[in-house]
Order: C-alpha cells, then structure tokens, then sequence
C-alpha cells in the first residue's frame, strides 16, 4: 500500500512536501547497469509517453555521446538536436536507499547461509534512527544482532493460523509463538538492538507471497523513513541541475522524475514531489543557452515543458 504524500502550508507562509521513502523495482537486472545502459533506457522509456499533443517532442534516431558532448543527439525530421539527460534526485534519498538495499542484501546472505528460514510470507519492517543513518558503520551490527533474534524464534504455523489475535505487552520478552489472525494483520513484534540503532517491526504475515523477493526467500523487507521539504527546495533542486547543463553545446534538457537508478530500484518520492512543484508552481530560472527543458515523470508517465524558448 502506497503511504500518503501531503503538502502543508506552515505559519510562515511555505509550502512543504512530506514525503515518506517508498522504493519499488523498475526493472529486474541481475547486474548493475551501466550508465549509458541507464540512460538509453529513460530516453526510450520518455519517447513511449509522448502523447499526439506533444508530437513535436517525437524523434526518429538517435545517438549516445560521452562528455562534454550531450547525452544524445537526435534527429527530429532534418534537424539535430543535442539533448542531455539528467535526474531529479535528493542525494540524501538515493544515498539512505542505497544503504538500504545493503542492508536488505544482508538479509538475504543469511538466508542464504541457512538462517531465518523458518519466514513463510512474513514481511519485515525496518526503521532506521537517524544516528545510524549519518554513521551508516552503526547498522551492519544492528542487522546482524536483530537477525540472531529472528533466527531464535520458532513459530507455529498451526497456532499462527487459527488463534485469536493477541497483542503482546512491549516489556515482555520476545514469544516464542507469533500470534496473528486469520486475515494478514499480524501483532506488532518488536525487535531492537542493543544500541538502538534499529528496529524492526514483523509487519505482515499472508497465505501468498506478495512479490517476486518473497517468493524466493519466505520473507520481505522494507524500511521506513520520512522527511519533509519546502517546495521552494525542491525548485532550487530543479534550476541547479538545469543551470549545470545550460550550456551551449547542449540544445535540450531533459529531466527525469522517479526513474529507476543503476540498480533498476525507484523511489516513489521523488516523482510525487516533482508533480508537487508543477501543481505548486512549475516555473523554473530562465536558461541562457537551452532552448527547451523536459520534465518527464516515469511513474505518471507525464511529460511538462518547463522552458521552451520563442
């Protein structure tokens, strides 16, 4: 379930975006895709949502280029056009994502080696604090110690599946029995290390595996996080980004919203704010030398002109 994205206006007068961290698979890859790979995938990917209103964006061919040169160069009819590509992405978001993604490999590496076998279509819920997120070394322990508790605990599949619920008082010890209801609405189990570091929540418990990673290891994970953001940081993110590439060799810019990074993973936050500054807003610095600035939002699948000289 997609977790709410709500903007605010606070006693000030700003307008703010609050924003929870939810990340999905874009594209199955069982290697990291290379950056040139990535983003022939997002220029096809933004060619496929060109509506007839927008036709006069469409292109026949194209060719990848390295730097200084733009990205690509297209032909629209006779005319070459020099475009670059770039995303729109906090670093904050890609970097805790990323330490995310270790984290859930970790998960798996124990699996692998015979741990926390006994999870069949459990989900797990992480949430990090923020002294582990600025001091990422604090989280591998944390991981490793919350994993010997999952791993300690027996569960009885008979007993999970037809007793009533029962919601555990956090100061007793672990059960050794988890208790949920017949509909996938577990009791809350708790689990945190010794420094406090991180906590993880056994979520959910279903009769089928909900995704492709569940299907494979008994078990999901996924992390918590939520931040909020002043709308008029999120355009000082867009005009950065197009002031790094108005440049004269380059013709147009095009921005991507939401899509996958070289590892296929999307964040969904990143889209919803971009579609939050076009309602909010949606004007942008003026380029010197671009004549024309794309955004494209790959999970709306919705393309806005934000520049487009006369």
């Amino acid at each position: 379930m997609l977790k709410p994205f709500i903007t605010s206006v606070n006693s000030a007068g700003e307008e703010w975006l609050s924003a929870p961290a939810q990340e999905f698979v874009y594209i199955k890859t069982n290697t990291k895709l290379t950056q040139p790979e990535l983003e022939k995938i997002q220029l096809l990917e933004f060619q496929r949502a060109i509506t007839p209103e927008l036709a006069h964006l469409n292109f026949s061919t194209y060719t990848a280029h390295t730097p200084p040169k733009p990205d690509f160069k297209i032909m629209r009819g006779d005319v070459k056009v020099g475009l670059d590509l770039v995303t729109f992405a906090y670093k904050d978001r890609r970097r805790i994502q990323a330490q995310f993604s270790e984290v859930k490999q970790m998960f798996v590496d124990e699996f692998l080696k015979g741990r926390i076998r006994q999870y069949q279509w459990f989900e797990f819920t992480l949430t990090f604090s923020g002294d582990a997120l600025r001091y990422p070394k604090k989280i591998k322990p944390a991981i490793l110690e919350i994993i010997h508790v999952l791993d300690a605990i027996d569960i009885n599949y008979g007993l999970l599946n037809s007793i009533n619920y029962q919601l555990w008082d956090d100061t007793k010890e672990l059960p050794p029995v988890i208790y949920a209801p017949k509909l996938p609405y577990p009791i809350l189990v708790k689990i945190t290390d010794k420094s406090k570091s991180v906590e993880l929540i056994i979520s959910g418990y279903q009769q089928y595996p909900s995704n492709r990673f569940m299907l494979q290891y008994g078990f999901d994970v996924t992390h918590q996080h939520h931040e909020s953001f002043k709308l008029n940081e999120i355009k000082a993110i867009f005009d950065q980004r197009i002031s790094d590439h108005d440049k004269e060799e380059y013709d147009e810019l095009l921005i991507v919203a939401g899509g996958p990074d070289q590892n296929g993973i999307g964040n969904l936050d990143e889209p919803e704010a971009a579609r939050s500054f076009i309602n909010w807003d949606g004007k942008i610095e003026t380029p010197k030398h671009l004549k024309r600035v794309v955004l494209f939002n790959w999970p709306h699948k919705t393309i806005h002109i934000l520049h487009e000289a006369s």
